[in-house]
């Protein structure tokens, strides 16, 4: 920390305990978005506040004073940065060290949370919520937005992508971890990637992780038996503990045991969870259903609403009239004949003598439920960016990319389970804590609209001379795009539409890693592409037709004249 003094200061009032000897504190202030915190002192013997020194002050001396004592925090706790100024020579005070661990806790608080981020619709709370989730992905709309936001990431490019290149070690590594994703378990990877999408529908989905210990290519290895699937439907009502800071400690689920229904408590060690919309340590997250709530309850009513209308004005509003004298029992028997009046192919009416049954015909005009239908059908797609299924709505290129760039956001969340919390573990296992850990990753989600653009960009700006391609650039398209690694030994240089004529491996980077690499501010010949060394340049644009003068009868529209 930074302080200063001035030049008629003694040179040792270096701390706080000598400028209190000399000096008597005037004011402290606290930082803000300006300045830091800084002490204004004066001389005891003097009511001079001209002079003044940003000091350390030890905590004990404003013990009494709660601001003083803010302040004091705010001081030591910031690192104040200022120039000599004028006459003043700058001084060094002693910093403080980091302040380790946490404080707060994001566990859900009866103060604040309860009232302010919990479900509001009390419909929607703990397992009751889960029950009207489940029974909302049977509806037709939403099961096929569903599937149509799943299927991408279904049928991505899921890769284990080593630390590293250079060290064969990590490519082992790598392909140990796939193997035991993909191979070496009882449940398939592509269940595993079902499971893990069903945190769409809950919220959140998790897997218990089930080891074993297993010879593989004849060493001892710690595998995966498999990743089980546990349901949050099975989750005990509030069965989540938390530790005192809001992490989850361990969950309570419900489960059979010869016959009976038991509970079991599962540390969060034990389990790998993947949650959708997490805020703070919420680790039930928010189901990507919750926005569609609200248009598939008025769904359900106005198909309610839409049968029993068409019925009732296809047959009218039933009446029934009994003989003179009729009795409780005639009464009863009319009502019992009124319910269950249907149309349909074998629909008929046997009536004792004296009954009539006539058919009353409603006035009015029937509500268009199917309009409103169609309305919280589309409302339900748009929340999850699909509003391009509608039949009335053009399908645009950049709604499709954007929605295809949301249905990867779920597929890095799962890949950020895996990465965090299974990975490390396993590489941990088997080869050590040293050991690097690879990266499960995920392409070709929507990317390649973006390397369409991305490849004009760079065509241009390479053709305009503002980019020059180097190893560098190649290497990060290679990994942009999923492509191996350049291998130098087998490069082929290739005739390319804009350079013209391929350069031979004499000219400097024809062939990748070769030759010197042209300094920064060099001119590049242009011009001849025949191939030759001094031919060689920057790609070719297409040249542009050379614009005319208009002719004589520019301007004078004789079509139609005979």
């Amino acid at each position: 920390m930074l302080g200063f003094k001035t030049k008629d200061s003694p040179s040792n009032l270096t701390d706080l305990a000598s400028i209190i000897q000399r000096f008597k504190i005037v004011e402290v202030v606290p930082s803000t978005l300006e300045h830091g915190p800084f002490v204004i002192v004066t001389d005891r013997s003097r009511n001079d506040t001209s002079e003044f020194a940003f000091a350390d002050p030890d905590p004990g001396l404003f013990s009494n004073d709660e601001v003083l004592q803010r302040a004091y925090s705010d001081l030591v706790a910031t690192k104040v940065s200022s120039p000599v100024v004028g006459d003043r020579a700058a001084i060094q005070l002693k910093e403080s060290d980091p302040r380790f661990g946490e404080i707060g806790s994001s566990s859900p608080s009866p103060y604040t949370s309860g009232f302010l981020k919990k479900e509001y619709n009390r419909d929607l709370e703990g397992i009751e919520g889960l029950k009207i989730y489940n029974k909302m992905r049977s509806d037709g709309v939403i099961a096929g937005a569903l599937f149509l936001f799943k299927t991408p990431v279904y049928a991505a490019n899921w890769f284990m992508e080593p630390a590293s290149q250079e060290d064969p070690e990590d490519k082992i590594i790598s392909d140990f971890v796939w193997k035991c994703l993909t191979k070496y378990m009882s449940i398939g990877w592509t269940q595993v990637k079902t499971e893990s999408m069903l945190a769409c529908e809950f919220g959140y989905y998790m897997f218990e992780k089930v080891w074993e210990k297993r010879k593989i290519d004849g060493v001892n290895r710690v595998v995966l038996q498999k990743l089980a699937p546990r349901h949050p439907m099975d989750v005990k009502e509030n069965g989540w503990e938390f530790d005192a800071h809001g992490g989850p400690d361990s969950v309570t689920m419900y489960t059979e045991k010869d016959a009976t229904i038991d509970e079991v408590t599962i540390p969060i060690s034990k389990l790998l969870v993947i949650t959708l919309n997490k805020e703070a340590n919420d680790i039930t997250g928010r189901s990507m259903l919750r926005p569609m709530y609200k248009h598939w309850y008025y769904k359900e009513q106005l198909y309610k609403i839409d049968a029993i209308q068409k019925e009732r004005h296809g047959i009218g509003v039933p009446v029934i009239k009994l003989p003179p004298n009729f009795g409780e029992a005639e009464k009863i028997a009319a009502n019992e004949l009124g319910r269950n009046l249907r149309t349909n192919e074998r629909a008929h009416v046997v009536l004792p003598p004296g009954w009539e049954v006539l058919f009353a015909k409603l006035e009015g005009q029937p509500v268009d439920s199917i309009k409103s239908i169609e309305m919280h059908d589309k409302a339900i797609r748009e929340s999850i960016l699909a509003a391009f299924l509608a039949s009335d709505t053009a399908t645009k290129e950049e709604d499709v990319a954007l929605f295809l760039k949301a249905s990867r956001f779920v597929a890095d969340s799962i890949c950020d389970a895996f990465n965090l919390y299974l990975i490390p573990e396993l590489v941990r296992y088997n080869f050590g804590k040293d050991a690097k850990v690879p990266t499960l990753r995920v392409r070709r989600i929507g990317e390649q609209a973006d390397w369409r653009v991305m490849s004009f960009a760079i065509r241009s700006m390479v053709g305009a001379g503002i980019i020059r391609p180097d190893d560098v650039l190649e290497a990060r398209m290679r990994e942009e795009m999923d492509l191996p690694f350049a291998d130098v030994a087998t490069t082929r240089v290739v005739q390319t539409p804009q350079a013209g004529a391929a350069a031979p491996a004499t000219v400097p980077n024809a062939v990748p890693g070769s030759g010197s690499p042209t300094q920064p501010g060099t001119p590049t010949p242009t011009g001849k592409t025949d191939g030759t060394a001094d031919g060689t340049g920057l790609p070719r644009q297409t040249p542009v037709a050379s614009a005319k003068l208009p002719g004589g009868n520019s301007g004078a529209d004789k079509g139609g004249q005979s």
